[in-house]
């Protein structure tokens, strides 16, 4: 039953090793120098199954809050195109005048994307390692080849951690080739550089090591910091609001005095220093229906007042553009500072919308931000027009509601981490499922496995269960065997001798002397037989049946009358041996001599006991008529009991002669 136990024990550590899952895997790669915020990329190798499995949640429920990368359609700003290099090892530069000495706290690098035939949109000739310093060269970050996380579509958020710096320079190191002719180059879309929630390299001056050959609208240095990105404003979360479109200007409501103009109240009097127009053609189609940036004023003019009249009022931005080429979904632009409680947006030179082959003025956006010390204060607040009619369907609120067409507009900083999160997240999780195969795999192999041993578990339970109940019965049955042997022997014996008692008692019966020795015979023998029985009662006490080998030995052979020869050998050895087998000897011993008194008429007898280490011998020989080499039946059941084997001869003088050995095991000894 050790055995079953322990077969048990070792099933159940087997299910144990398979709940736990702790295997060794791969690790997952994250966004160098800038994943993000919040949910943390880790190695998978030294995470429990459970672990992991609760990790892909966390990453399920991260992915489904985050801003979504979704690449804007049209024509606008592209970026910056450095000159063609010679090689990789060469660093071309970008340098950011910021205008005065600030606590930088983040460098954002937005790539030029592409569409690639098989992977989808990737970053184009984005640099596998980068050099951020200031102008007199102090180093502020630097990653190196493998840290940056390719290919990518997200922006690479790199911390600066609060150092000062009036001037920031990234060098990139490493270049990888252009997509269409692998020549290799620098691109970016977009450079931010955070303070706080400011960014402050909006529409500040560019310098860069070597201008390109196709410098032009598309890849102006210009377009570094003019607050054009590759994507649309999507968070895909909250509910989607439809972009303010006014009705078109007719000449007529010009003559009336009309003006496609846009009043802001903000409550209170505010120190603006920013403002983001986000622009009407965020289409659900790509590429857009209308011409990209209808809505948006040729000549845009900004202007803050205290008096709702705007009596007082002061520019805060007079921007003019060169044609349409010059608009993007988001259009971002520094303002003069002032405070101010009233903001007018004032078309000057609207667009006009000719794709039905009409000119009409019109003015419009999905969201007007007015930014305060980093944050939207325009959100929720009242806007009006000087306009009689408004398009039915489309509400001047769509304007300050913090909503676009995807949904909730984050603020900048905020969407530009969750796109680099998001990116980081992405890579990691099919690394993460890979993981998890692995271990499903591992762990179904390990069921399969302990399923197997719960098999053959089941099969060695039934066959030990079968074994005990052999080994009982057998043991039962050795019980019943050894019992019937104790009553033929023991008690058949000492009946035996009483009936010899009683013969020579009726022919000694003239002789008192002789009535009174087998008298005392009878009744000592009386007394063993009681002792007899009570111990054939209870097989396992024999204590006080038998206390000396070589006394009862020699007193039972005297009982047959005639001449005896006995010899012991190895004293020390019998007395080593346990009760019981020494019990089995005498047992064995007189039924030797029952046969002789019985059977062989013999006048002589001769015994000869020996014990070693390892065996016992006994030898029982007489002059009588022999067995003629058969052993008696209740001499091969004593033996057997025993453990031992028996044998018989006939010697050539005549007589015959029983052999007894028993090997000497273990069990046999006395406990110490």
């Amino acid at each position: 039953m050790r055995v079953f136990s322990f077969i048990v024990f070792v099933l159940l550590m087997a299910l144990g090793s398979s709940e736990a899952g702790e295997f060794t895997g791969g690790s997952a790669g994250g966004s160098a120098g800038g994943s993000g915020m919040g949910v943390e990329v880790v190695g998978h190798g030294s995470l429990s199954l459970s672990e992991l499995e609760e990790r892909e949640d966390v990453i399920g429920a991260a992915l489904a809050e985050l801003a979504h990368y979704t690449p804007r359609g049209g024509i606008g700003p592209v970026g910056y195109r450095s000159a063609v290099f010679g090689g990789a090892d060469e660093e071309p530069w970008v340098e950011g005048d910021l205008g005065e000495e600030v606590a930088v706290d983040e460098v954002v690098l937005v790539p030029c994307l592409i569409r690639d035939p098989v992977s989808g949109y990737r970053a184009d000739a984005f640099p596998q390692g980068v050099r951020i310093s200031t102008e007199g060269g102090e180093l502020l970050a630097e990653l190196k080849k493998g840290e940056i996380d390719l290919p990518r579509v997200a922006p690479l958020v790199i911390s600066l951690g609060g150092q000062k710096a009036s001037v920031i320079r990234v060098a990139s190191r490493d270049l990888m080739p252009r997509a269409f002719d692998g020549r290799r180059l620098m691109q970016f879309s977009e450079i931010l550089i955070f303070s706080g929630e400011r960014n402050v390299a909006l529409r500040r001056p560019v310098k860069v090591s070597k201008l390109s050959k196709d410098e032009g609208a598309a890849w102006n240095p210009a377009n570094l910091t003019d607050g054009s990105l590759p994507y649309l404003m999507n968070s895909a979360r909250g509910e989607v609001s439809v972009a303010y479109l006014s009705l078109a200007m007719t000449s007529a409501l010009e003559q009336q005095g009309e003006e496609l103009s846009l009043n802001l109240d903000l409550g209170e009097s505010r120190e603006l220093s920013g403002v983001r127009l986000h622009a009407v053609d965020q289409s659900d189609t790509v590429p857009q229906q209308a011409a990209s940036g209808i809505g948006m004023p040729a000549h845009l003019l900004i202007e803050g007042a205290q008096k709702a009249d705007f009596s007082d009022a002061r520019v805060l931005l007079d921007n003019k553009r060169g044609g349409s080429y010059d608009v993007s979904p988001l259009m971002m632009w520094p303002l003069r500072e002032m405070r101010c409680r009233y903001v007018r947006i004032r078309s000057l030179d609207p667009l006009h919308e000719d794709s039905l082959g009409v000119a009409e003025p019109r003015i419009g956006f999905a969201e007007i931000e007015l930014l305060s010390e980093g944050k939207n204060v325009a959100r929720g607040k009242v806007v009006s027009t000087q306009r009689k009619a408004v398009h039915t369907r489309r509400s001047l609120e769509a304007m300050t509601d913090g909503r676009n067409v995807y949904g909730e507009i984050r603020p900048l900083r905020r969407w530009l981490h969750e796109l680099a999160r998001r990116h980081a997240l992405e890579k990691e999780l099919p690394l993460l499922k890979a993981e998890l195969e692995l271990r499903y795999d591992r762990q179904k192999e390990r069921l399969r496995w302990v399923s197997l041993a719960a098999v053959g578990l089941v099969v060695v339970v039934i066959f030990l269960i079968l074994v005990h109940r052999m080994l009982e019965e057998r043991k039962i049955s050795r019980m019943k065997e050894r019992f019937a042997a104790d009553l033929h022997d023991e008690i058949g014996a000492k009946v035996h001798g009483i009936g010899m008692l009683s013969d020579l008692a009726g022919k000694a019966i003239s002789s008192p002397e002789k009535l009174r020795a087998i008298h005392q015979d009878i009744r000592g023998l009386t007394e063993r037989l009681g002792r007899s029985v009570r111990y054939c009662t209870d097989l396992l006490e024999a204590e006080g049946l038998y206390t000396d080998m070589e006394t009862d030995m020699r007193r039972m052979a005297e009982r047959l009358s005639i001449d005896y020869e006995l010899k012991i050998e190895g004293r020390d050895f019998l007395d080593g041996l346990s009760q019981q087998v020494r019990l089995d000897l005498l047992l064995f011993y007189r039924e030797c001599l029952v046969n002789i008194n019985r059977h062989a008429e013999a006048s002589r007898l001769m015994s000869r006991l020996s014990a070693g280490e390892h065996e016992v011998n006994l030898v029982v020989a007489d002059n009588g008529g022999g067995l003629a080499g058969r052993v008696p039946g209740s001499l091969r059941r004593r033996a057997r009991l025993m453990g031992g084997r028996v044998s018989s001869e006939s010697p050539p003088g005549g007589g015959s002669e029983i052999r007894l050995k028993m090997k000497i095991r273990r069990k046999h000894k006395k406990k110490s």
